[in-house]
């Protein structure tokens, strides 16, 4: 905002929603200049009431400086989805079940390992249809939103893969996760930082809109560096874009087509008189 778009401090409005107390660690990798501190609304939460009630905030404000600044300058980021999705699900297993989500968790993994012994089926650790009927729309409704507020948003995660298995536990797909498993479909671009065998930030785009070519290992990892190595894909793939438009063949139309006479339709007598 401050490089590239160049930016004043009174047009820029950040609501960093905190979750697992990163800000330190960022802060740190990017220090920002003294005079754009104030730019910034800081809010650490302790569980997802925490986050919605903290949401709702953030977009107020954000929506109060929008009407004068516009949308460049504003944004919403949370810290960490991941978190997020845990917490919604740690939330309504303290009202449903009495207990938190890890009490819970060793207690299905308790009933696993004995339904291994004695072949009845084992409790999951939460119920399929009653308890995500719960979880699920509290949680996405909180993801949707948004999408609507109207300013930019950044969510961060720590990511992993996943195998993904079938009834005989054989490994049919792998994943990667990040947050709750749909928060994918929610945004625009999606950039996985990672370290190479030197220690070194790498970034791969592994969702960009529009395109079917995702840059990989970008050296670069500022913003302004990711986005030109995706803006330098754009370039190629408008290119390839534009010659296929130029060497497609459409249909030529044939002259002096004879037009067919148009068809006579047969009338009728009303039953109203002798009119036809």
């Amino acid at each position: 905002l401050i490089d590239v778009e160049q930016l004043t401090p009174d047009q820029i409005h950040i609501e960093f929603i905190d979750l697992d107390s990163g800000l330190g660690e960022l802060l740190e990798s990017a220090p920002i200049p003294d005079s754009y501190i104030n730019s910034i609304t800081y809010t650490i939460c302790a569980n997802f009431h925490d986050v919605i009630e903290a949401t709702n905030q953030a977009f107020e404000r954000c929506r109060t400086h929008i009407s004068t600044h516009g949308i460049t300058g504003t944004w919403v980021i949370v810290d960490n989805m991941q978190k997020a999705w845990d917490w919604a699900q740690d939330d309504v297993c303290q009202i449903i079940y009495g207990m938190s989500m890890a009490e819970k968790m060793a207690q299905a993994r308790k009933s696993q390992v004995r339904a291994k012994k004695t072949g009845i089926k084992g409790e999951g650790k939460f119920n399929q249809q009653l308890d995500y009927a719960v979880i699920n729309p509290w949680h996405n409704d909180w993801a949707q939103s948004f999408k609507t507020y109207g300013g930019n948003f950044l969510w961060l995660s720590p990511w992993h893969l996943e195998d993904i298995k079938d009834e005989s536990d054989n490994v049919i797909e792998t994943v990667l996760r990040f947050g709750q498993k749909r928060n994918d479909l929610e945004v625009s671009h999606i950039i996985i930082k990672k370290f190479d065998d030197k220690r070194n930030w790498l970034a791969d785009f592994y969702k960009a809109r529009g395109l079917s070519t995702l840059p990989k290992n970008i050296k670069d990892c500022t913003w302004k560096g990711m986005f030109d190595a995706l803006a330098a894909v754009e370039k190629i793939e408008q290119k390839q874009k534009e010659q296929t438009m130029k060497t497609r063949k459409f249909p030529t139309p044939i002259k002096d087509m004879p037009i067919p006479d148009e068809p006579q339709v047969e009338q009728t007598p009303t039953t109203e008189g002798d009119d036809w």
